[in-house]
């Protein structure tokens, strides 16, 4: 029986490459292998976490009207 079909939304339907040496990979590896994810899930969900933590505290700092 095949895998039912995922809804639009929760395709995955990009790629992100990013170059790295091998001590940044193994810290990674490490990373994700200490939550017991595997590294793509891990990495993606570290960058999503840190890309709304980041766009939250520049709208923050918009709507106060701070500088920097």
């Amino acid at each position: 029986m095949a895998r039912p079909m995922k809804v639009d939304k929760d395709r995955k339907n990009f790629m992100l490459r990013i170059r790295m040496t091998s001590a940044d990979r193994a810290i990674i590896h490490n990373a994700a292998e200490a939550d017991g994810r595997e590294i793509s899930t891990w990495a993606r969900e570290t960058l999503l976490r840190m890309a709304r933590r980041k766009l939250t505290t520049i709208r923050t700092k918009w709507t106060k009207g701070d500088s920097a």
